[in-house]
């Protein structure tokens, strides 16, 4: 069925419409939009002139219409849908590299005190009374300093896990930038 001269261009219009709803709005909208491009097609262009009595000439036409945006709007939808899963997949990959490195990191500074520690007691308990006195005095702080650095580090990192699951709120305070 041939389109009087201009009439194919407006149904490109509609068609451009439903299109344009499609990408903006979504699903529902451009399916409202193509039965409401549908009608007024019918209404507006086809005899008898505004009323919504169908042309015989038109209908294969209209049914095309129909269908030809109702398959955009779907294509456009799914196009949606899968943006949205890769920008999903997106932010959880991203998430768990950020979670390995502070994974790595926190593991680093948690044994890097431990073999402090460790070391220090190992030549404590190791060392006969032969050890001096000042040599003895300087492990023991070294213990209580790298005990005390520990500490902190677990405290702010059971902080952090509270403040994650939003069992507490943040305090702004200045801090020493290892911690």
């Amino acid at each position: 069925i041939a389109l009087r001269d201009g009439l194919a261009d407006i149904v490109m219009l509609y068609l451009l419409g439903v299109v344009v709803m499609a990408m903006r709005f979504g699903y529902a909208p451009s399916v409202l939009a193509s039965v409401l491009s549908v009608a007024a097609f019918d209404y507006f262009f086809t005899a008898p002139y505004f009323s919504f009595a169908v042309n015989e000439h038109f209908v294969l036409t209209m049914i095309i219409m129909l269908l030809v945006a109702l398959v955009i709007s779907n294509l456009t939808e799914g196009i949606r849908r899968s943006e949205a899963a890769v920008r999903d997949s997106e932010r959880e990959a991203q998430t768990e590299r950020l979670r390995n490195a502070l994974l790595s990191s926190v593991s680093h500074d948690l044994r890097t005190p431990l073999a402090v520690i460790t070391g220090s007691v190992t030549a404590l308990l190791g060392g006969d009374q032969t050890l001096p006195k000042e040599r003895r005095r300087e492990y023991l702080k070294t213990i209580s300093s790298e005990a005390n650095h520990l500490n902190r580090l677990v405290r702010n990192l059971l902080d952090m896990t509270s403040l994650e699951a939003g069992a507490m709120r943040a305090r702004k305070e200045w801090l020493a930038l290892e911690e």
